[in-house]
């Protein structure tokens, strides 16, 4: 600290005092460091840490609010509700003013989160172009910034869900208007609706529902009759609790904090608290970064007298689970819509942005499918009847641009070579399909689809980081349409 604030004061005698030290609530950083071998930088692709826009806050009077004299700053981030809860988001920037130098300052805890978000906003104002330079110089200026997760032990997470390479980072300058605009496509709202049950009963047995997937949720479900003792009261009234605790791990073996809740419930007739308790279930998110869970419960008694405590926890060693984690990697996306039949996926095409389907898919192919590979070492590379608990495949559709994603699960096709390739039938969502109402609107004659895949919480869209999109065309006027559908 002494050495740091002897920086600080020989910048001060060296220059101006806004030159110098920085605003409050930011600090001197290195920049991104993404791509070295024993670094702890990272690029995020699977929408985990998310900007949705940047730039001069307006002031309503066709101007820019201002701070000290120069313009402020500021922008919103998403992050993935998996992961709000163990990192903190932040906003790495410079500018031409400072070349040399990166500043971060940390996000706030905001409103109007999509579905799967919570929602963070960022102020900047110093060290960053100001409405003082002249036209010249600002038609030169640049400022560059990048949202990250700062991880408890040093490592950084930075959003790379618009930016293609891993040294790229968000641009604002007078070519465009010094912001970065809203790209509601990249990483829309939705859900990871991956969720575990897992139930201890009363006969010490453990039961699993569902897959432990890193950034879904798991619900633990706990008989009371594990824990029997320290039902202590105080005045006639139930002093007691009994909690499960839970913590999870990364993959360098990392623990997050303990979380807890209460998973009991007292009768309370006429308001009045009985020492007849229930169980309730205790439901948590698991971190988009967890490999392993780990749970254990206590029961403790606070009444009048010895306090009273007792552990449920595997004879001290806890109970572990295992967290499906994201594959290695996944694509070779391909539309296979045929007449010929054979193989679901062999002599597709390309995928690219999407398919297109028609009266010819309508009438005459006997097969509709979207395709794609998945590669997770140790678990496609050989044949395994319990694929389908090792790998969550959903896919996410919806039609139009807005509403909520709606997942269904992706069946497995077959293996080719170490990869495992799931396909999808697109028929089942055709809206023109022969007798059957239409589940969006179809008096234009086409329908929208937009979709993309997950595997174990990690995402596969187009290579914009857009979803999918699938166009279905219709055939005209369909008489049955007519009369039977509103």
């Amino acid at each position: 600290m002494r050495a740091r604030a002897l920086v600080l004061a020989l910048l001060a005698a060296c220059g101006s005092p806004d030159e110098a030290a920085p605003e409050a609530g930011a600090e001197p950083t290195r920049g991104p460091l993404l791509g070295q071998a024993d670094g702890t930088d990272a690029s995020d692709r699977a929408c985990r840490v998310v900007l949705r826009d940047a730039g001069r806050r307006p002031d309503g009077r066709g101007g820019y609010e201002t701070r000290d004299g120069g313009w402020l700053w500021a922008g919103t981030i998403d992050v993935a509700e998996g992961d709000a809860a163990d990192a903190r988001p932040a906003v790495l920037y410079r500018s031409t003013m400072e070349p040399g130098t990166w500043w971060s300052i940390e996000a706030t805890a905001a409103d109007g989160a999509p579905d799967g978000y919570r929602r963070f906003t960022f102020e900047l104002a110093a060290h960053l172009p100001g409405p003082g330079l002249s036209g010249t110089a600002l038609s030169r200026a640049q400022v560059e910034l990048i949202p990250v997760l700062l991880g408890a032990r040093g490592e950084r997470l930075f959003d790379h869900n618009r930016l293609p390479g891993d040294l790229d980072n968000y641009r604002l300058d007078a070519g465009n208007g010094w912001s970065v605009g809203p790209a509601p496509e990249v990483c829309p709202a939705t859900k990871n609706d991956a969720h575990a049950t897992l139930s201890f009963a009363a006969d010490r047995s453990i039961a699993q529902d569902g897959a432990l997937v890193a950034g879904g949720q798991v619900t633990i479900e706990y008989a009371l009759e594990r824990l029997s003792g320290c039902h202590s009261t105080h005045n006639g009234h139930p002093a007691w609790d009994l909690r499960a605790f839970v913590r999870f791990f990364d993959a360098a073996g990392r623990a997050s904090e303990p979380r807890a809740a209460s998973v009991r419930r007292f009768e309370a007739p006429m308001g009045v608290p009985h020492n007849v308790a229930h169980p309730v279930p205790a439901t948590f998110a698991i971190p988009a970064s967890a490999v392993a869970m780990e749970a254990w419960f206590v029961q403790e008694g606070f009444g009048s007298g010895t306090p009273c405590r007792a552990y449920d926890s595997n004879d001290s060693r806890n109970y572990r689970f295992d967290v499906l984690t994201p594959p290695g990697w996944m694509g070779n996306a391909v539309v296979k819509i045929s007449r010929a039949g054979g193989d679901a996926c062999d002599g597709g095409t390309a995928l690219g942005d999407g398919f297109t389907y028609d009266s010819w898919g309508r009438t005459r192919a006997v097969l509709g499918n979207v395709c794609f590979s998945v590669w997770k070492q140790g678990v496609t590379d050989r044949d395994d009847p319990d694929l389908w608990r090792k790998l969550d495949v959903r896919v996410h559709h919806r039609f139009g641009s807005d509403g909520d994603f709606i997942s269904d699960y992706v069946p497995f096709a077959s293996r080719t070579g170490n990869d495992a390739r799931f396909a999808w039938d697109v028929r089942a969502l055709d809206p023109f399909r022969a007798h059957q109402c239409p589940a969006t609107d179809v008096s234009t004659g086409a329908a929208r689809l937009e979709f993309f895949f997950t595997v174990n919480g990690a995402a596969l869209r187009a290579d914009d980081g857009r979803p999918f999109v699938g166009t279905y065309v219709g055939e005209g006027e369909d008489p049955w349409r007519a009369a039977n559908c509103d």
